[in-house]
Parts: C-alpha cells; structure tokens; sequence
C-alpha cells in the first residue's frame, strides 16, 4: 500500500486499517505507538523509536523495515530517518488513543528526564541537527504557545513538564539556532516562572533570552535579561547559573570596548565556575577562554597568555592530546604568541594543531583549512614565503 493511494482513497480509515491488520503483532503495536512523534514533513532515527515503541536492536529494525516495506513509513532520502505519514498518524490516534497516550508520556519522560544515565544516552542524539527539530515542536507544545498570559498558563500546562523542558530541551535548541523561533514563548516562560515564585527557573529562562538576544547582536537587550537573570539566581543562590550569567554580562560589555567593565565579570565567572564545577570542567574552560581572548582584544597578550596556557593543560589532561578540542586550544595559544612575534614558541603549536585537523577530521574539513591558513600566516609573518606558498 503507497501513500499515494492512501491519500487518493475513498475510506482511508478501512485502507490504513486492512494493511494494519497484515502486520505482525510487534509492528502494529510499533505503528500506534510512532503515532506519538510528530509526523511528516518532520522524520525520526532508531533511537526515538526504540524510545516509544519499547523494542530494541535488531527487533526494532526488522519491525521498522515492515513498516517501510508496506509503506507505512517512508525514508525522505539517503539516511536513515524515517517519516510516518499525518494520515496515518491520525488513524493511529483514532484508533488506539491509550497506547499513543502511552507512548508519548514515554517519548516525553526520556526527552526531559534528568537523570543522569538517561541524560548520558541521550546526550549523542541531541547531536543531530534534525532530532533538534522534534524538540522544537516539543518545547512549543510543552510552552503552550496559545497561552497569553502567567494565569492562563496556571490553569491549563504542567509547571514541571515546562521546567524539564526549559532545563533540558533550550540548550540544544540555542545551539541549533532555533532562538529566533523560541525566544517570545522564552520570555513567557521566564514571565510565567517569576510569577509563580521559581526564581531559578526564571532567571535560567532569562539567561538564555540573554543568550539569544547576544546570538543577534541585540546587545542592549542581552545585557537587560543578563542582568535580571543575574538578581533573580542570586536571590536563588544558584552559584552556576550566576556564573554564566556574569560570563554573559562580561561578553556583552566585551563586544561593545567596554573592556573595564568586562573584565570583574569575566574574572568573577571563572571564580564562580570553579568553584562550583572544578577546575577541569568544560566551562571552566570556556571561562578561561573568555578571559584569554578579552586581553587579546585589547593587544594585552602577556596577560592573555597564563588563561590560554591554562586552558590547554585542562583539554590535554581531560580530553587527551589528540582530540579536536585540543587542538583549538593549541591554535588559540598559537595566535597569542604569533602577535607578540614570538614565531618561534607559535610554529610547533600550530604544527600540532594542523596534525591532530588533519588526523580526525581530514585534509578536506573547512578546520584544517583554517589550520593551514594559520600556518601559512604565520611563514608569511616571518617572511618565509617559500613555506607559505605550498599551503
């Protein structure tokens, strides 16, 4: 059965329901409970299936197969995503309410769950641009995007489904650039959590309205919701979210030359961040960073140099010599001594950076371009044209 036909038919209910009843028992249980994903044009991958289906490995597979072999599902194109078509899924929803109900609680509970092994397994799947798109659709729906005002969303969402949302689903939604799309629910969200007394929430919310409006280069407004957030998780005693939230004010007042004001920020960030997630975590490093590249900025590069320094020692220790963040951090430390024309401590660490680009992502990835071209700069700094020329 094609999805022409099924769109073409003259009882769409009695065709979908006649190829239903020839699956075997494990995928028609698969095809109600996939109903609880948003269907065409937006495509799911195995793990969101598995996630709604309850099955696994090679089961899941061989189901999923079924399912596109009788043209209940579609592949959109050469990968291995998969699209259940809005006609079938509003047969699913008519014909089996609870088990899609069901399904999607679960689809829901692995989506905002914070616990820790689950927050683990999904970390890589929040890798992909496309799954991103589902969690889009997911915070819209979770936000409510009908709601107009705080005590309309009292009555009718779930303040904590909202608030795994918020902490969960936004990051990664930010980091897709999904912010434009999300920032006026953002700032309803913020509104509503204020309003009910969490500050931790509303000073989150607040921070990534920050984030986003900085994303847009609407520095004014950045520095409005940095600050406000900064006083609602202080009033909360939430040492990390004041972190990133000064690490936004200290960026902001940055990109505008207001280097004297930025840099008590940035330093207290990397106070807080330390203290709170040690002194080898990610932000950390990120803090130190900001730090390097403020004194940077303003041509201060001995003073730039220990952060930067630093902030190598970290990645090599945690991440190991040969990762990719490494090597950004070589080239970072590289560039500082090339503008100090200290070509001589830049050449080897650009060399190294250009190794491990080459290694892990290829002599075509646009990163080892990037490295290339450093190196490049640099002979042609020193005047060794002949070296420059055959990169």
């Amino acid at each position: 059965m094609g999805i022409e036909p099924i769109e073409q038919g003259l009882n769409l209910d009695a065709l979908i329901q006649a190829s239903y009843k020839l699956l075997p028992y494990a995928a028609q249980r698969a095809l109600i409970a996939l109903a609880a994903l948003p269907p065409d044009p937006l495509s799911f991958d195995e793990q969101a299936a598995a996630v709604v289906s309850e099955q696994q490995g090679a089961a899941l597979r061989t189901t999923l197969l079924t399912l596109y072999e009788r043209s209940l599902l579609t592949q959109p194109a050469a990968n291995e995503r998969l699209q259940l078509h809005q006609r079938i899924a509003e047969w699913a929803h008519r014909h089996g309410p609870h088990d899609v109900a069901a399904a999607q609680a679960r689809w829901r509970a692995w989506r905002l769950s914070g616990d820790p092994a689950t927050q683990a397994a999904r970390a890589p799947w929040l890798q992909n641009q496309e799954n991103a798109k589902l969690l889009l659709q997911a915070w819209l729906e979770a936000c409510g995007e009908a709601g107009v005002n705080a005590a309309q969303w009292q009555r009718n969402f779930d303040a904590n489904e909202l608030r795994a949302a918020l902490f969960h689903t936004v990051p990664t939604l930010i980091r897709f650039n999904h912010g434009k799309t999300i920032a006026p629910s953002l700032e309803r969200v913020a509104q509503f959590f204020e309003w009910r007394g969490d500050r931790n929430a509303a000073g989150i919310a607040y921070l990534y309205c920050g984030q986003i409006a900085e994303q847009q280069a609407d520095y004014a407004a950045a520095e409005a919701y940095g600050e406000r957030a900064l006083g609602l998780l202080q009033a909360a005693d939430k040492k990390q979210g004041q972190a990133t939230a000064l690490d936004l004010l200290g960026r902001v007042a940055q990109i505008q030359g207001n280097y004297d004001a930025a840099e008590p920020l940035l330093h207290e960030a990397l106070v807080l961040t330390e203290e709170v997630l040690g002194a080898e975590h990610p932000l950390t490093v990120a803090s130190l960073n900001h730090l390097a590249l403020l004194y940077e900025d303003q041509g201060k590069y001995d003073a730039a140099l220990p952060f930067a320094k630093r902030a190598l020692v970290i990645r090599k220790h945690v991440l190991g010599a040969e990762h990719i963040e490494t090597a950004t951090s070589l080239n970072n430390l590289a560039e500082l001594h090339r503008k100090q024309g200290n070509y001589a401590a830049a050449l080897p660490l650009y060399e190294r950076a250009l190794a491990i680009h080459e290694r892990v992502l290829g002599a075509e990835h646009p990163d080892t371009a990037v490295s290339l071209a450093n190196l490049a700069e640099l002979y042609h700094s020193q005047g060794n044209y002949a070296a420059a020329l055959p990169l």
